[in-house]
């Protein structure tokens, strides 16, 4: 039996198909008879005769002619010369493709072996197996096929690679700029040093003090630039004090800034201090000469006095007295007939340093010793003294003079002081009037000794 749905050869009596599952259909003997004639009497001459007997259908102008010149031997209603659509046919009656390939019943091509091939492709190459259809036989459902999937594993460990190769370079980098900032800040800290430096040789105190502030801006630790500095403030304010200006220099080392050695700017203001009430910072012999028409050097031992146009000169050790005709001034221009406040400019008459000596008359001459601060001659009058003067004292010490405390002048006057405590000292007494307006200038130059103790008369 032929099976009308693959045109496979099945034995007799099937119900259905064995090659493609279909129900095989019920004919009669002389059905069957019948239609086998009827495909052999329907071949058209030059084809390939079809194993089932189906009629071969061409396309186009070829269907035409084969449907005209073999209409009438196959019998088939509806078109001329083949099946309805004009598409050859296969010699086993299936229809063949737009390329001549051979088509199945359901429209799908037949490989090249003549097996049918899928729809989907699956068993449609050469020697590829049919898959098979019907009740019988169900396709197999699809699987998915798991997309690809990227290797972890290898990925991974490139980005760790890229990852630290990447860190590696960036601290290379980083190292080499701060390589290189870092000679930079060397360079520019060692020229500052040496402009600060030039600076100095210069005198040009200020502008160091600038440079020595910026290289402590970059190493702040360095014990040069804070030397530096520290020397730049001082000398400065040395300088200053030697032109007589003690308080631009006392403000220099007061403003100095706080990266300048503290000690050393302390004890800057303590001497300046000293040398401002001082009256500066080298006394010599030179301070206690007294001049006019002539100079007189008041010498260890001796005693000058200047009482309005008499001046005189005793000398303590031998009593010897000698006047001079006209008066005379200090050294430093101090004479009779100026006032307190010339005397305050002149000589350093200051808190510490001056002290007053009152004199009272009425239970015989009784001195008293009272530390100047800033009291007048008036109001030391006011008081009840009878005389006043105002003392300032020198010593010597180690062949250099330095003026005295109030207290020492006070000590040392008394003789209340020991005798190995001083060598030679100087003091300075000027006497007042009501008025504030200098009467008389005394200079002692006498070493502190028994001798002068004994001038003093002050002794048993």
């Amino acid at each position: 039996m032929i099976c009308k749905n693959c045109g496979k050869e099945n034995t007799e009596g099937v119900k259905f198909c064995m090659a493609c599952g279909q129900p095989m259909p019920e004919v009669t003997p002389a059905a069957e008879a019948g239609e086998q004639n009827q495909q052999v009497n329907s071949q058209p001459m030059g084809q390939p005769a079809a194993v089932s007997g189906m009629p071969t259908a061409v396309t186009g102008q070829q269907g035409g002619q084969f449907g005209a010149a073999n209409g009438a031997q196959a019998n088939i209603p509806g078109a001329p010369g083949g099946m309805p659509t004009g598409q050859p046919m296969q010699p086993n009656g299936m229809p063949v493709g737009p390329m001549g390939q051979p088509m199945q019943p359901n429209g799908m091509p037949v490989g090249p072996m003549g097996q049918p091939m899928q729809p989907n492709g699956m068993h449609g190459m050469p020697g590829g197996r049919p898959m098979q259809t019907g009740p019988m036989y169900q396709v197999p459902p699809m699987q998915a096929v798991p997309s690809a999937q990227p290797k972890k594993g290898n990925s991974g460990v490139k980005a760790l690679i890229i990852i630290i190769v990447v860190l590696l370079l960036l601290c290379v980098g980083i190292l080499a700029t701060l390589g290189i900032s870092k000679r930079m800040k060397e360079n520019k800290f060692n020229n500052l040093l040496e402009t600060a430096e030039e600076c100095m040789e210069d005198g040009d105190y200020e502008e160091a003090v600038d440079y020595y502030l910026d290289a402590l801006e970059i190493n702040a630790d360095n014990k040069d630039a804070i030397n530096g500095l520290t020397d730049a403030y001082v000398d400065w304010a040395y300088a200053l004090a030697a032109d007589g200006d003690y308080e631009g220099a006392l403000e220099v080392l007061e403003n100095a800034d706080s990266q300048a050695a503290k000690k050393r700017i302390k004890a800057a203001i303590e001497e300046i201090e000293a040398a401002m009430v001082s009256g500066g910072y080298n006394w010599s012999d030179a301070d206690f000469v007294m001049q006019g028409s002539e100079s007189v050097t008041v010498e260890n031992g001796g005693m000058m006095f200047v009482e309005g146009d008499w001046t005189g000169y005793i000398n303590t050790i031998t009593y010897y007295t000698e006047e001079f005709e006209e008066g005379l001034a200090t050294a430093r221009g101090l004479e009779v007939g100026m006032t307190l406040a010339d005397y305050q400019s002149l000589y350093p008459v200051e808190n510490g340093y001056a002290i007053w000596e009152e004199n009272y008359t009425n239970y015989g001459y009784t001195t008293y010793m009272e530390a100047y601060t800033g009291q007048s001659a008036r109001e030391m009058y006011e008081d009840g003294a009878d005389d006043v003067w105002l003392d300032l004292g020198w010593c010597k010490e180690d062949g250099a003079w330095r003026i005295m405390t109030d207290m020492e002048v006070r000590d040392t006057w008394f003789c209340d002081a020991p005798l190995r405590d001083y060598g030679e000292i100087v003091i300075l007494s000027v006497n007042f009037n009501y008025n504030d307006k200098i009467q008389c200038i005394y200079i002692y130059h006498v070493p502190y000794d028994d001798v002068w103790v004994e001038y003093q008369d002050w002794a048993d």
